[in-house]
C-alpha cells in the first residue's frame, strides 16, 4: 500500500481546515477491535467495533476479513455471490435533531470494480437517503471527502455502504463529523481568507491580446 505516502499532506490539509466546532460520530482506521459477523447465515469474517453487516434480508454470499499490508490494517469486504439484493455494510449514528451539516472522509480502494453507495439513511422502513453518493470508484487507493447538509429527521439513522457486483471492496478509513451551520460558514470563511492573497501580477489577462513586455516563451529571460 505505498501509495498511502502520497495522501498525508492532504490529511493535513483537512485537519488544519476542520470547523472548530465539529463533532466526532464515527472514526474507525480499522486497526482496532473487531468481532465475528453471526447474525446472518450467509456473512462470515468479522468487522471493527460498531460496524455490522446488513445483508440478511438479501440472498448475498459475502466475507468481512482484516487485511494488513505494509503495516496499514483495512477492511476487505468480499461479494463471494449474489442471487437477489446486494451486500451491506451498517454504523449507528445519533438522530438528525435539527438542520445539520456532516463531513464524510474515507479511504477506498475497489480493486473488482463494483458500484458502492455511502451515505445517511433511515433504518426502517421506507429506508429513504438523507444524502448519499454513489460511485465506482477505481481500483488503486483513494482518499474522499464529501461536505453535505441534512434536515432534521424524527427516526432512527445510520451510515449505510450498499455494494453492488460480486468482487472485492477495500475500506482503510471511514470518518463522520458533524457541525452546526455556524460552524459552517466559520469554516468557508476561514478557508476564503486564506485563498484570499492578491495577484502578483498587476495585468494577468489579455482580452485585447499580449501586452508590450510580455512573451509567450518559458525558456525566454533577460540574459
Amino acid at each position: 500500500m505505498k501509495s498511502y505516502h502520497k495522501f498525508v499532506p492532504f490529511v493535513v490539509i483537512l485537519l488544519l481546515c476542520l470547523p472548530l466546532g465539529a463533532e466526532i460520530l464515527v472514526d474507525t482506521d480499522f486497526s482496532g477491535r473487531w468481532t465475528p459477523v453471526t447474525a446472518n447465515p450467509r456473512a462470515t469474517g468479522s468487522l471493527p467495533a460498531n460496524w455490522r453487516d446488513n445483508s440478511e434480508w438479501a440472498k448475498v454470499w459475502v466475507d468481512y476479513q482484516r487485511v494488513t499490508e505494509e503495516a496499514h490494517t483495512f477492511l476487505r469486504i468480499d461479494v463471494k455471490r449474489v442471487d437477489e439484493g446486494w451486500a451491506q455494510l451498517s454504523h449507528s449514528i445519533p438522530r438528525v435533531t435539527g438542520e445539520t451539516y456532516f463531513r464524510m472522509s474515507l479511504t477506498v480502494r475497489n480493486p473488482d470494480g463494483l458500484t458502492s453507495t455511502f451515505g445517511l439513511r433511515r433504518s426502517g422502513s421506507p429506508y429513504n437517503w438523507l444524502w448519499q453518493t454513489t460511485q465506482t470508484y477505481p481500483g488503486g487507493w483513494r482518499e474522499l471527502t464529501y461536505t453535505f447538509r441534512a434536515d432534521r429527521a424524527d427516526y432512527d439513522v445510520g451510515v449505510y455502504v450498499p455494494l453492488t457486483g460480486v468482487g472485492r471492496f477495500d475500506l482503510a478509513r471511514f470518518r463522520l463529523e458533524r457541525f452546526t451551520r455556524e460552524a459552517y460558514a466559520e469554516e468557508l470563511s476561514r478557508i476564503a481568507a486564506a485563498n484570499s492573497r492578491q495577484n502578483l501580477v498587476r495585468t494577468s489577462r489579455f482580452p485585447l491580446g499580449i501586452q508590450s513586455g510580455w512573451v509567450i516563451d518559458r525558456d525566454s529571460s533577460d540574459d
